[in-house]
């Protein structure tokens, strides 16, 4: 899918039982000025599971899908994966695919789309963390498959996961980014279960393989 050949506005496919919520019209609120085409789907996957896709094409486009994630929410980390020394190390993906188009990015090869998806539902996230808290502390990586800073204007989702770390002393979480703004470090009350981590790399790299993303001296 892309936006039609002849009227260019941002297209936003939103799945039929969220017409009208509150949390798809907190995030519709800040796309009003662009006049977005909205187009109703029964599920996210009719459109971001389609075969051949162009994924660097819809990275090109302004494309959006709104909806609710099911089943399960939060996943132990990979063995692969850094968890820093933490034993119950764990992840969570509220948005799949990246507002940034870095080269190497993994996510190009693991999913057949280049649309970003934001789970609206995030309340259902923090539901099921917190019966996982009843076990046990928690390290959980909110931002594997996006980065959460670069979309904060539209979601204000990291605001919402630094309030909800404040509030759950067993819970620590880390957001991976590469987003160059500041201004957001003085609108939330500081947390130091909150980690904030950056990929530092050399400014000839950023410019050749991290399209969009903050400048070295930015990070």
């Amino acid at each position: 899918p892309g936006t039609h050949p002849v009227d260019k506005r941002p297209v936003i496919y939103i799945e039929e039982e969220l017409l009208g919520s509150k949390e798809v019209e907190e995030i519709l609120s800040q796309k009003r000025k662009q006049n977005p085409i909205i187009i109703p789907i029964h599920h996210y996957k009719d459109v971001f599971n389609r075969r051949r896709q162009d994924a660097i094409r819809q990275h090109e486009d302004s494309i959006l899908v709104l909806a609710s994630k099911k089943g399960q929410l939060i996943y132990h980390g990979a063995p692969v994966c850094q968890d820093f020394g933490n034993e119950y190390f764990y992840y969570t993906s509220c948005i799949m695919n990246c507002l940034y188009n870095c080269d190497y990015c993994y996510l190009k090869g693991m999913y057949p789309s280049g649309i970003p998806v934001i789970f609206v539902n995030l309340e259902d996230t923090f539901r099921e963390l917190e019966a996982l808290l009843t076990l046990h502390p928690v390290y959980l990586s909110v931002s594997y498959d996006t980065d959460l800073l670069a979309v904060e204007s539209l979601t204000g989702y990291v605001k919402r996961w630094v309030e909800f770390t404040r509030s759950h002393p067993d819970l620590t979480i880390e957001i991976r980014t590469k987003c160059p703004r500041k201004d957001l470090f003085s609108k939330i009350e500081a947390c130091d279960r909150v980690i904030f981590a950056y990929t530092i790399s050399p400014d000839p790299i950023i410019q050749r393989f991290e399209h969009g993303t903050g400048s070295l001296a930015a990070r």
